[in-house]
């Protein structure tokens, strides 16, 4: 109840407030390194199907997935929508939902995010921030019919910088490092 009170007295406190700005778009990404096998594999929660061993068979002791039994992430290709309301002219946040895809790899997150915009002269504007969310993981096993599915909280960070191209339409560009943190 108490949860509810202190939302209720945020919301009617900033009613009025209009945002600075705020876009709606879409973007490809892919990876570059390790460009393999990710770097944090998540752990097992479970395999679908009726396996001999289950999970064990799949999994090395500390419960990453063994590398015997699933091949490296090849023609990995993420696609995401992002929504991004700034605050001012020095901060956005940003809300983002991706999907990834891979050779016998899936993955999907939805994120949470803020960004500082740190300099911008003649339309254009760099920044830097980072992302925290939810999402899942999906392996086929290379050696059988095997699905492995796991829990993640994925974090982002990243920096770019973007270009106003007239008063409705920019063009963003960014790097970014993303781990994929497994649920214990």
């Amino acid at each position: 109840m108490t949860s509810l009170l202190v939302a209720l007295a945020l919301t009617a406190s900033t009613a009025d407030a209009k945002p600075y700005m705020w876009g709606v778009g879409g973007g490809v990404n892919t990876m570059v390194l390790p460009g393999g096998f990710p770097s944090t594999p998540a752990r097992v929660k479970k395999v679908d199907g009726d396996v001999p061993g289950g999970a064990a068979l799949y999994t090395q002791d500390n419960g990453a997935l063994s590398p015997d039994c699933f091949s490296d992430v090849r023609g990995d290709l993420g696609v995401n929508v992002r929504g991004l309301f700034y605050l001012n002219g020095e901060f956005r946040g940003r809300a983002t939902g991706e999907m990834r895809f891979g050779e016998d790899y899936r993955s999907g997150a939805v994120m949470l995010g803020i960004d500082k915009i740190v300099g911008g002269e003649s339309g254009a504007f760099a920044f830097v921030g980072g992302e925290i969310g939810l999402g899942s993981q999906r392996f086929e096993s290379s050696q059988d019919s095997a699905v492995v599915r796991a829990s993640t909280f994925p974090i982002k960070a990243n920096f770019g910088g973007y270009y106003k191209i007239n008063k409705k339409n920019v063009l963003e560009l960014s790097l970014f490092a993303a781990a994929p943190l497994p649920m214990v």
